[in-house]
């Protein structure tokens, strides 16, 4: 059963490949609609000027937010767009991206932003759902490494106090 109440398995045309894809576009809308519905509404770029529209819903408690992007037009400049500052979030707290498992620290994304990697030409969109991490989930492995436990997947992250 789609989202859209028809059963997409008997639409002429769909594939396997495109049925299993709405699929998981269903899922991902489903772990975000709470913010969609009930989050806080923020536009950090608006649909004037070159860069892309930005819409972000916060959810009340700073929990967690989702940043929706998407270029209007084919983009022909070529240049990077600068990182969209989110608001909405816990003061000194880290938020982990659901898809990539980046961790960003609320700081650097109301003071710098957050690059949201739009291809630079075409039309093109992203979402992106940050979730805020527990205390301690993100942690060095050893004091003064400046090398981050594997709560980060990884990742090469700066300290910030």
């Amino acid at each position: 059963m789609c989202a859209c109440g028809a059963d997409c398995r008997v639409q002429s045309g769909h594939r396997a490949d495109e049925l299993a894809e709405g699929a998981e576009l269903v899922a991902e809308y489903k772990r975000v609609r709470h913010l969609v519905r009930h989050g806080v509404p923020y536009r950090p770029a608006g649909p004037n000027g070159e860069g892309p529209t930005v819409v972000q819903y916060a959810a009340g408690d700073g929990a967690g937010t989702l940043v929706l992007a998407w270029r209007r037009g084919p983009g022909e400049r070529g240049l990077p767009d600068a990182p969209v500052r989110l608001r909405g979030l816990t003061p000194g707290a880290r938020y982990r991206d659901r898809r990539t498992g980046a961790v960003h620290h609320d700081a650097i994304l109301d003071a710098y932003g957050l690059r949201l990697e739009l291809p630079g030409r075409g039309w093109s969109s992203t979402a992106v759902h940050l979730v805020r991490v527990a205390d301690g989930a993100v942690r060095p492995v050893r004091a003064g490494s400046g090398r981050w436990g594997p709560a980060t997947r990884g990742l090469r992250q700066s300290r910030v106090s």
